[in-house]
């Protein structure tokens, strides 16, 4: 090299180690990703081969500051685990994807049949994120992953010293200024990469290639678009635009290689990406040059640091050139190092079948389990067909195993939240999952723990009164509809004939059992749910509703995989993973990745339905209903109106609806002796003062209490709390005050309740543009016949103040009733209002009129 050629070199290298830092902190910022910072981080910074890399103290110094930072806001390895996990699992699908046929794979017959380009489709795990980044934005990873508003700042920062780095390192190496990217030119370079229209993309990066002579990657970057668009088989192009892009993608990949002189890192995961594109494009080539495509998967492999991912394309393409033994070899790592170990063992699998090779497949079943393995003939003659045939119904009996296992575990799942509605003795204890099951084991436990609370007069109070909250029924009601939505999920089954004839054999086990459900239920209500009716309950399981119709459900999944073909395979396998990733349940896989997922899964979305209503348990279940969706409704306005609000001075605390500390509040005496559990049963919220204990607020569907002495007196409805300077006055005449909240916003929070909640009709009024008669009248009520009861009325109210007082509803200004009519239903024990709806009318029946006027504004109708 003459001196001239030298300079030009040593001009370039500072030049491409200029561009490197200055593209580094760039896409950190564009992307706002952390997990983007990570990959700077691995691939540049932690990466420089000190041999070649031009010795300055400018380019020392940013460098350093580049590494402090990222350092400082490093990736925590959880999100980067969940990263490789569903990598992993893109490159297992992609490869069952591209082998039709193990056998005739091993057998070196048929590599052309994998022609697919995995390097170019799939990628490695730092191409395969970038590209698919957008595929992971939900709202919950934004937040978790982008970095925070400092990181932003410092990277800034950087980027201002980056001028003054370019500014001495031009002076000193003399290179021509076209060399140096601009911050404009990245930007745009940035925004290019991150285009999802393959086509678009190639062609915005042909229109700025001049600009990055000095910048290597750019001329990957823009190969490898060539090439994922030549593969593309979603694209709607013909073969000779393929190979037109294939030939562009190859002239790139070349002009990539020639940079070889200025390669600054030790361990480049782009060159590796290029030397794997460019030894699958040399594949595909009439005569290709199988030692030049060894030689290209050799170099990979060691660029990458021997990267697994790089060793798995690697091996796949060493099994399409015929080279087993260098497939075997990074095979047999790849098992042992458990990444994406099913899929790779069964690719070791029938290397060792067709080497005739039963040490290495005997030593790999202790790996593996031989069930996903590519069997190994009895007798030493190969017959492939009949292998292959072996190997998929042995895949077929997996799944069906896999599902049977899903089954189980979904109905543990929900057998546990069902056995929690009795179960939970003591709210301060942390009872292990284990203690819920459906198992006789865990049935006895449950039972001595009963019967020691019973035993203790205190803790049978306080568990006897949670237990009249329990909503038993409508928990009973809710659970199931749960549990058969999503078991409808899991077998792909949107036939309604087939959900009827499922739900129709759980609902007549539940008939069956509906007089004890009644029974126990009452008990609750009543405060007299004993040890004995506890037994009881016990009897009545999750699992002896289901397991009917889970038997013939086993059934027909078995018969349905019985009928699939191997290309199939891939769609069950991948639904039956993003089911058990959507129910937080663990997967029925040796290769034992966890629940949790970045995929979005709107794929296959099923509308939830309710297979089941409270009706099956008679009247006394619908007002449940009815008052559970209430009472959710207003705790979640009331909990979203108080997150707004700030807490100061640590004087205060607040408690929502179902948190611990909100059961553990009403766990007090007061609320479970004498008028105790009225209040337990309507409460939505606590505001508890941490100074004086008889400041406390509780906010109930009805007003709000302020238990003072131990004692509840008065509740103060939303619409009668008045504000006076830095106080909101309850009854009788107490002025509340607390320096820790606002209470302006609280006042203005406790007004919006009452307008929405007590005095606000909109939602429940019904416009009849026609005379108003008994036919409509009795027409609304036949359409509500589920919930008629023995202890409830059909009533028809004319809305003057005294009925809406009588009501519970308190109005600021009169209702017309020339022009308006209550209607609803009415139960006569609990006073509990079920169904009801203001009629606004032009005109009235004068029949129905004089009837109302003679019954002092209140009809009731019979049935």
């Amino acid at each position: 090299m003459t001196n001239k050629e030298e300079m030009i070199t040593k001009a370039k290298l500072a030049a491409y180690a200029l561009n490197m830092c200055t593209v580094s902190i760039s896409q950190i910022i564009d992307y706002n990703d952390i997990n983007i910072l990570k990959q700077e981080y691995e691939a540049i910074l932690n990466n420089l081969n000190l041999e070649t890399i031009p010795k300055d103290d400018a380019l020392l110094h940013i460098l350093r500051q580049l590494l402090d930072t990222i350092t400082y806001f490093i990736i925590a390895d959880g999100d980067e685990q969940i990263i490789e996990k569903e990598y992993q699992q893109k490159m297992k699908n992609a490869i069952w994807s591209a082998v039709p046929n193990f056998g005739l794979l091993v057998a070196g017959g048929s590599w052309s049949t994998m022609a697919i380009s995995l390097a170019s489709q799939v990628g490695i795990g730092y191409m395969n994120y970038r590209r698919n980044k957008a595929e992971y934005a939900t709202e919950k990873e934004r937040q978790l992953w982008q970095l925070r508003r400092t990181a932003i700042e410092q990277f800034n920062a950087l980027k201002r010293e980056l001028f003054d780095t370019a500014w001495r390192l031009a002076d000193t190496y003399k290179f021509p200024d076209e060399y140096r990217i601009t911050e404009k030119q990245i930007k745009q370079y940035n925004h290019i990469l991150m285009d999802r229209d393959s086509i678009r993309k190639y062609e915005r990066l042909e229109s700025i290639k001049d600009k990055f002579e000095a910048y290597p990657p750019f001329w990957y970057f823009i190969g490898n678009t060539a090439n994922f668009i030549a593969g593309d088989k979603n694209l709607k192009i013909s073969n000779e635009v393929r190979n037109d892009y294939r030939k562009c993608a190859k002239r790139y990949f070349e002009k990539y290689e020639s940079f070889n002189e200025l390669n600054i890192l030790r361990e480049d995961m782009i060159a590796a990406s290029c030397k794997i594109e460019y030894a699958e494009l040399l594949l595909n080539e009439k005569n290709p040059d199988k030692s030049r495509i060894a030689e290209l998967l050799n170099t990979a492999i060691k660029m990458s640091g021997n990267a697994n991912d790089i060793m798995e394309l690697c091996a796949i393409t060493y099994l399409k050139i015929g080279q087993q033994s260098y497939a075997e070899k990074y095979l047999k790592i790849l098992v042992n190092e458990e990444y994406n170990s099913i899929i790779n063992a069964q690719l070791l699998s029938s290397i060792y079948v067709y080497n005739a090779n039963k040490v290495g497949y005997e030593i790999l079943t202790t790996r593996v389990d031989s069930r996903y393995l590519y069997p190994m003939p009895k007798e030493d003659t190969l017959d492939l067909k009949q292998l292959e045939d072996e190997f998929v119904n042995k895949q077929k009996e997996i799944l069906k195993r896999k599902y049977a296992i899903t089954v189980d575990r979904l109905i543990e799942k929900y057998a546990i939240e069902w056995n929690k509605i009795t179960s939970v003795f003591d709210l301060d204890e942390n009872y292990p999952k284990e203690f819920f099951y459906d198992i006789a084991e865990a049935r006895t436990k449950r039972i001595n723990q009963a019967r020691m609370i019973f035993s203790d007069k205190r803790k049978e109070i306080a568990y006897q009164n949670r237990m009249k909250n329990a909503n038993y029924e409508i928990n009973i009601i809710r659970i199931l509809n749960e549990f058969c939505n999503s078991m409808f999920r899991l077998t792909c089954k949107k036939d309604q004939q087939h959900q009827e004839f499922i739900t129709g054999k759980i609902r007549e086990e539940l008939v069956k059992n509906k007089e004890n459900v009644n029974l126990i239920h009452k008990k609750m209500l009543d405060g007299e749910f004993d040890i004995q009716e506890y037994e009881k309950s016990q009897k009545i399981s999750l699992t002896n509703l289901v397991s009917p119709a889970i038997e013939i459900l086993k059934s027909n999944i078995d018969k349905s995989i019985e009928y699939k073909k191997k290309e199939d395979f891939l769609n069950i396998e991948s639904d039956l993973r993003l089911f058990c990733v959507e129910q937080g349940i663990k997967q029925p896989e040796i290769e034992n990745l966890e629940a949790n997922s970045m995929i979005n899964l709107s794929n296959n979305k099923f509308n939830n339905l309710d297979f089941f209503s409270p009706a099956l348990f008679g009247s006394q279940a619908i007002i449940a209903q009815k008052n559970m969706e209430f009472l959710l409704d207003i705790a979640t306005f009331v909990k979203e109106k108080m997150q707004k609000i700030s807490l100061q001075n640590g004087q205060a605390a607040i408690y929502y609806y179902n948190d611990d500390e909100f059961d553990a509040y009403l766990c007090d005496k007061m609320f479970t002796m004498g008028s105790g559990p009225d209040v337990k049963k309507y409460a939505i919220m606590i505001i508890k003062d941490l100074k004086n204990k008889n400041n406390d607020l509780v906010f109930t569907t009805k007003g709000i209490i302020n238990p003072r002495n131990g004692k509840m007196k008065f509740i103060t409805p939303y619409n009668e709390i008045e504000l006076k300077n830095d106080a909101i006055i309850l009854y009788p005449n107490y002025e509340y005050k607390n320096e820790a909240l606002d209470i302006l916003a609280l006042s203005k929070i406790v007004r919006e309740v009452g307008n929405r909640y007590i005095c606000n009709f909109e939602k429940k009024t019904e416009y009849v543009d026609k005379l108003l008669d008994g036919k409509l009248i009795a027409q609304w009520f036949k359409e509500r016949e589920d919930a008629w009861g023995d202890d409830i009325v059909r009533v028809c109210a004319i809305p003057d103040k005294n009925v809406l007082n009588q009501l519970g509803y308190r109005l600021d200004k009169e209702i017309n009733p020339d022009k308006n009519l209550l209607q609803f239903y009415y139960n006569t024990q609990t006073k509990d209002i079920v169904d009801l709806r203001m009629i606004h009318f032009k005109d009235i029946d004068s029949n129905l009129q004089t009837n109302l006027i003679e019954n002092n504004g209140i009809l009731k109708i019979g049935r």
